[in-house]
């Protein structure tokens, strides 16, 4: 694959794995007259939310945590992060659950969901979340 700059001419030189798919994807569209749209197109809750357990809660919720509860988020075991995809290129960190080993079974504390970025998804999106029972 050769890359095209601005002036449509191929560049010439070591090609780099870099590519700024914005551009690339603006260039497709502009010639099929569709925008592109901007954000992921999603069917289920699966295409733009994703839970994972983390080591290190702080580094993705710890703003958010403070905000909600005024204090620290844990930093013993298990955290869980819900991250949100609003574009293939990028997760943002939209919820936070910890789980505490008692006896035999685990408490559930901590709980918070980023309100300000729910609000600012898109209409589709919320509405994928709520039909799946939520974040």
């Amino acid at each position: 694959m050769v890359a095209a700059d601005d002036s449509g001419k191929a560049a010439t030189g070591t090609s780099t794995a870099a590519v700024d798919l914005e551009r690339v994807v603006a260039k497709d569209s502009s010639s099929t007259g569709r925008e592109p749209p901007d954000h992921v197109v999603a069917s289920s809750i699966d295409d733009i939310i994703r839970v994972e357990e983390v080591a290190d809660a702080e580094f993705f919720i710890g703003d958010l945590f403070r905000r909600r509860f005024h204090g620290d988020p844990p930093n013993y075991p298990r955290s869980f992060v819900a991250f949100y995809q609003p574009i293939r290129s990028r997760l943002e960190a939209v919820g936070f659950v910890h789980y505490l080993a008692f006896e035999d079974s685990y408490l559930c504390g901590g709980l918070v969901i980023d309100e300000r970025r729910y609000r600012q998804m898109p209409t589709e999106h919320r509405k994928i979340i709520k039909a799946a029972g939520g974040i």
